[in-house]
């Protein structure tokens, strides 16, 4: 009897009960699977769950666990195939060459993403930049050099087999179009000797503004990616991405992406949600509607500038006003799967595309595992947000320490603080779905054992959980009266 009561004591540890209007959810972190319970059930569970590990072995109560456990329906977590954009979800996934060559080699010498910052450097000073207007930690604005680029590709092409993408980052990367043809050109002479797996993709992420016709020629001769940076509509983007002279950008970033688009290149767009987008009535969902209507974009990815436990900004939402704008997005991109429109936030995307594939969240984010980052003067770093951070040092392109073993010491100290590792996480129901950013963890707090967005994320989850159930049931029941008509 012992033996049953702790295999149910651990079983309930695995459960989350979200108790909705209706009836309640039931998680199972397990198995991705959830299940429908009625509310005075639900009820009990919960209680029981908070002291499952206090209650006697020969309590009464466990026989009446046993049945509550048992009474509750699983339901189909599948989605119709008809919706319209539903392939949006899975637009980032790697090409089967990709996929083949991350099983085949061993993980050490596999990089999923390597950003290059090629230029220490930019031609906008938006107002809320957490680069310090593109020269993060160095007080001189520099391009890097072809002959850092070349070193740069070379040495990382020692480390790994295969890099599955590059992106170019900054400052503003088409500042220095000489950087990204010299780095294609090296990687293509490697991959053609034989000396690298195959060639990876490239991207960038670029304000948009004034490119000229050296960068043009780059990015269509190699059918690079970029990733549009706009605010939204011109009134609220023009008021803090503004350029050099203060003006804003929002006419010539438009122009520079009907352009991209007629060349038949691919793109999409990140938006900074802020303050002023509140003071201009502008929800999140709002946002994403906007987006769609001017560019045909299904699902958008928007950040929150959020204070964490630092000195607010101006623009920053207080952890209140975050939390209620990602539960109204995350109901909003659900609901619409009953328009038959994938039309959502990207963390909406990300929390279904997580939860459909039973995808288990390893960590928090790749920072430092799945990706690197090579700064202009050559330093190595786990991601571009630890730029000139002296605690992420990892070595430098010119140095023997190079991914040598203070990178080892950088990766070690942040691995304790991750999904799988950190006591804290790994106690917390929306562990197996949850993700985030340790660069911002790092920038607001300056710690990264602390998650400011926490409770944002755990009522984000659980508006997800009791609003996909909702839709789940509506689809069913579209499903039995189709089938009643034939």
């Amino acid at each position: 009897m012992v033996d049953t009561q702790n295999l149910i004591k651990q079983r309930l540890k695995e459960f989350k009960v979200i108790v909705g209007n209706d009836f309640s959810v039931l998680f199972d972190r397990q198995t991705y699977k959830i299940k429908i319970i009625s509310k005075e059930p639900a009820a009990k569970l919960a209680s029981l769950i908070e002291v499952v590990d206090q209650i006697p072995d020969k309590d009464a109560i466990w026989q009446e666990i046993e049945g509550i456990l048992n009474y509750f329906t699983d339901i189909d977590v599948s989605l119709p195939q008809d919706i319209q954009g539903i392939e949006e979800g899975k637009k980032n996934e790697s090409s089967v060459e990709a996929k083949s060559l991350r099983e085949e080699l061993p993980p050490q010498k596999y990089l999923n993403k390597l950003a290059i910052n090629v230029s220490n450097t930019c031609n906008l000073r938006c107002t809320y930049c957490y680069a310090n207007q593109g020269v993060y930690g160095n007080p001189n604005e520099f391009l890097m050099s072809v002959a850092d680029i070349e070193l740069a590709v070379r040495r990382f092409a020692q480390k790994f087999d295969y890099i599955e993408h590059i992106q170019f980052m900054g400052g503003e990367p088409s500042l220095n179009p000489k950087a990204l043809a010299k780095t294609v050109e090296i990687f293509k002479e490697l991959t053609d000797k034989g000396d690298f797996k195959a060639m990876p993709t490239f991207g960038m992420v670029s304000n948009g503004v004034n490119f000229t016709k050296e960068f043009w020629k780059v990015i269509k001769e190699h059918k690079m990616s970029i990733t549009f940076s706009l605010d939204g509509p011109k009134k609220i983007h023009d008021a803090q991405r503004i350029d050099t002279g203060g003006k804003g950008s929002f006419d010539r970033v438009v122009a520079t992406f009907q352009q991209f688009k007629e060349e038949g290149l691919y793109y999409d767009f990140e938006a900074t949600y802020s303050r002023a987008h509140l003071n201009h009535g502008m929800t999140l969902s709002n946002l994403c509607e906007w987006f769609f209507d001017n560019f045909g974009l299904r699902v958008l990815h928007a950040p929150i500038m959020f204070s964490g436990s630092g000195v607010a900004q101006p623009l920053a939402l207080n952890p209140e006003e975050q939390a209620k704008a990602l539960c109204d997005v995350t109901q909003w991109g659900l609901r619409n799967l009953l328009k038959d429109q994938y039309l959502m936030h990207g963390f909406t995307s990300r929390l279904l595309q997580n939860f459909l594939n039973k995808r288990r969240a390893g960590r928090i984010c790749p920072a430092g595992s799945g990706m690197l980052t090579v700064t202009a003067k050559g330093d190595v770093c786990p991601c571009w947000m630890f730029a000139d951070e002296e605690p992420f040092y990892m070595g430098n392109i010119k140095k023997d320490d190079f991914l040598g073993v203070r990178a080892a010491a950088v990766l070690q100290a942040m691995d304790q603080y991750d999904l799988k590792t950190d006591p804290n996480c790994q106690a917390c129901w929306i562990q197996p779905l949850c993700f985030g950013c340790k660069g911002n963890d790092w920038l607001s707090t300056k710690a990264i054992n602390v998650h400011p967005a926490c409770d944002s994320m755990r009522k984000m989850t659980e508006v997800f959980l009791s609003t996909f159930c909702d839709v789940l049931f509506e689809f069913a029941k579209r499903k039995q009266l189709m089938n009643k008509k034939e």
